[in-house]
């Protein structure tokens, strides 16, 4: 009796972490991890009260795993689709507001240019934190 709740439990959570793959784009924990390859650079600036940006390049505050992936230094390349680079970006933004801010800034900006594969055309997104109020 045991082991029938056992493979059903198995096989369930096998198909949860393959539909919540499929759904948010990041095969971190699901299927299709090596079906494409994300090419991708993540740019940051500040910008300050005044309006000006500031380019941020990241620097010693990544010195764990998963914060290299986000990286300004360099391209980077992650088989674990562009959900998961999305929320290590977003994450990371979130970090930088709360520990590394400048006194002026009004906002934190990450531009994120990748490619499905090598031969896809490039895509463009921008997130910001704080989030900006939806206007009414």
């Amino acid at each position: 009796m045991f082991r029938n709740f056992l493979v059903i439990g198995y096989l369930s959570a096998l198909l949860f972490l393959g539909v919540r793959g499929y759904l948010l784009e990041d095969t971190r924990f699901a299927w299709g991890m090596f079906r494409n390859q994300i090419n991708y650079t993540v740019s940051y600036s500040w910008e300050t009260e005044s309006g000006e940006r500031i380019q941020y390049k990241s620097g010693d505050e990544l010195k764990r795993g998963e914060p290299r992936m986000v990286s300004s230094r360099r391209s980077h390349r992650t088989r674990y689709g562009i959900g998961a680079v999305r929320d290590w970006t977003y994450s990371y933004l979130k970090y930088l507001w709360e520990e590394h801010r400048p006194e002026d800034a009004v906002s934190l900006e990450a531009v994120i240019e990748y490619r499905i594969n090598k031969g896809d055309e490039l895509i463009s997104e921008t997130y910001r934190y704080p989030p900006r109020p939806e206007s009414r």
